[in-house]
């Protein structure tokens, strides 16, 4: 996958006209405007949001995350699991920078012949793979292994992901009831694998639906994964924070506060997806005028309608929570949980000290 990245990277200077070139592209057109200390948490991305909302998702992902506990379970010991994320946080930086780069170089392969309005891709979450097909369009075993890479990263996190809520199920919530109803008589494990299997598979159709859905879903692909892991994290956050720092907090508290949190989250993933009103910055116009010269280039075809369009900015609207920055969610889920939690456990009688 980084051997891919790198590659873009490579052809994609070697296209342009170098790394400096690139850099010269992204700051003309204000694609390099990363420090934004604006504190306004309705601004989508700003340094503060990326700090403490990104500190908020990453407590998600690596301290409560089931696929990732599970992992540093399987570990040899705690020395072990702690070394792996300490080796993990090197190569995430790594990584990060690498893919940062590689969206300069997107951008800059396309300028001025922007490949949406130019009539190549129907949305931008469907840019990455454009810019693959064109950079090796002369070596196509390389546009194939890239992809394969590319989709079997996403199989392989997608299949512990479903394997992880298969786990989950049956240990925690139909084995209770199996021994509940039985009267304590176990289940053999054969028929618990099928079980296990059977979950997996009902699973991975939903989300195959999922995916077609997200098709007609008024934002991107990344805005959209990172609005429901908030929502979905943030309460099971909250539930490991209630245990750690509050211990006084007793099951009911426990159980309203995930219940609260988990509806508060919910509800700002609706919102925010279909009455977001906040008033983003606006950036360079975007424009295919050069397609026609590109297209000269490699072919004999009729020239490109010529399209520019400056984006405007939004319409005035009164205040709307719902235009919280979706970095936020799991904050807010957070908070919303504790304050749920610690009244509630004080009212119905605190967990005696062990």
């Amino acid at each position: 996958m980084l051997g891919g990245f790198v590659l873009i990277l490579v052809f994609g200077c070697q296209q342009v006209g170098g790394i400096e070139r690139i850099w010269e592209i992204a700051s003309r057109d204000q694609r390099l405007n990363v420090l934004d200390f604006d504190p306004n948490p309705f601004v989508r991305h700003s340094i503060w949001t990326l700090m403490i909302g990104g500190a908020g998702m990453t407590l998600t992902i690596f301290a409560t995350n089931q696929t990732q506990v599970q992992r540093y379970l399987a570990c040899r010991d705690l020395k072990t699991a702690r070394r792996a994320i300490h080796l993990q946080l090197p190569m995430n930086a790594v990584f990060l920078s690498v893919q940062m780069l590689t969206g300069l170089v997107t951008y800059a392969v396309f300028v001025g012949c922007d490949p949406k309005l130019n009539g190549e891709i129907t949305d931008y979450d469907q840019i990455f793979p454009h810019l693959v097909m064109r950079l090796f369009s002369d070596i196509p075993v390389l546009r194939g292994l890239f992809l394969s890479t590319v989709f079997a990263a996403a199989l392989s996190t997608l299949s512990s992901g479903v394997n992880g809520i298969a786990c989950v199920l049956v240990e925690d919530v139909f084995m209770d009831i199996y021994l509940t109803v039985s009267k304590g008589s176990r289940l053999r494990r054969s028929r618990l694998t099928f079980i296990a299997r059977f979950i997996a598979i009902l699973f991975g159709l939903v989300i195959i639906g999922l995916a077609f859905l997200l098709q007609v879903v008024p934002a991107g692909v990344l805005r959209i994964s990172f609005s429901i892991f908030g929502a979905i994290g943030g309460p099971i956050l909250t539930v490991f924070t209630l245990g750690i720092i509050f211990p006084f907090i007793n099951k009911w508290g426990a159980l309203f506060g995930f219940l609260g949190s988990l509806v508060a989250g919910l509800t700002m993933i609706v919102g925010t997806l279909y009455f977001y009103t906040f008033q983003e910055h606006v950036l360079a116009p975007l424009t295919n005028a050069t397609c026609s010269i590109v297209n000269s280039s490699v072919s004999t075809s009729a020239p490109s309608l010529v399209t520019a369009v400056t984006p405007a900015p939004p319409p005035e609207y009164g205040f709307s929570f719902f235009n919280l920055s979706y970095l936020y969610l799991t904050p807010f889920c957070l908070l919303v949980g504790l304050v749920i939690a610690v009244p509630i456990s004080l009212l119905t009688g605190k967990l005696p000290a062990t």
